[in-house]
């Protein structure tokens, strides 16, 4: 079974490889961040993140 989670996000980037990290922990496959406009450096964390996935 393949489950998956979607979350928007905003200036979290203190949190989301702690939330990110999490959820794969509970068993989710996919993980779908949305970033909205963040300023913190959210999304290159995120664009980090996925390449290290594929």
């Amino acid at each position: 079974m393949k489950i998956a989670i979607c979350a928007i996000v905003r200036d979290e980037a203190p949190y989301v490889l702690e939330w990110v990290a999490h959820h794969r922990a509970l068993g989710f496959d996919h993980i779908f961040v949305f970033d909205n406009e963040s300023r913190d450096g959210t999304s290159e964390l995120l664009d980090s993140l996925s390449t290290l996935a594929s």
